[in-house]
């Protein structure tokens, strides 16, 4: 394989989180008489989820609009979150072919979670999430934790995400990068590759 050591990204990337994320966090927003547009709620999200709470105007700290966010997600997502389509058929093929998958998120235990309800687990050799304390993205920490941890050669690891900072983390930490876009939100930036579907990975990586 040309990449051997695969980091992905979880929501969006191996996760079809962002509807999700949408319905959540409109329904706190209805709770505090918010309204806006799924579209625009989603469109927001995709930034990031901090960005998406911070454009609404709730009352209250941050931090409780985004425990009350998270509480909802986390109790709605076993319900009806999936995997992104070919996430499983992808894990499977870099795991045949002798490669190892590794996911780097701030997301919580709700990763793991998901990733056990889809039996992909056994895929996924290790992981940085929330419960890491270190800095957010596009900062390269989590990237430079699994390079030392695992021994990942930088020439043959790439990191996948759908958005600009999880390339830029990788590309921080002196890895390759593919950007997973398929609604086109990343347009103005440069990857070194673009895929819109998962299942064209496995060309570039073979």
């Amino acid at each position: 394989m040309r990449y051997r050591d695969i980091i992905f990204d979880f929501d969006g990337t191996l996760s079809d989180t962002y509807p999700v994320f949408t319905e959540a966090l409109l329904t706190v927003m209805e709770r505090h008489g918010i309204h806006d547009t799924y579209d625009s709620v989603y469109s927001k999200l995709k930034v990031s989820v901090g960005t998406a709470i911070g454009a609404y105007d709730f009352g209250i700290p941050y931090r409780e609009v985004s425990a009350e966010f998270h509480d909802v997600h986390d109790a709605i997502a076993p319900l009806c979150q999936k995997p992104v389509e070919y996430a499983g058929e992808l894990l499977k093929f870099i795991s045949d072919s002798g490669g190892r998958s590794f996911i780097f998120t701030h997301s919580g235990g709700i990763v793991g979670k998901m990733m056990d309800i889809w039996e992909l687990s056994k895929y996924v050799t290790g992981t940085v999430d929330g419960s890491y304390k270190i800095p957010r993205k596009p900062a390269p920490d989590g990237v430079l934790i699994l390079v030392e941890k695992y021994g990942l050669d930088p020439d043959s690891t790439m990191i996948v995400g759908d958005r600009d900072i999880d390339l830029e983390s990788g590309i921080s930490a002196g890895i390759h990068g593919c950007l997973f876009d398929p609604d086109h939100f990343y347009d103005c930036f440069t990857p070194e590759y673009r895929i819109d579907s998962l299942k064209d990975l496995i060309t570039i990586i073979s």
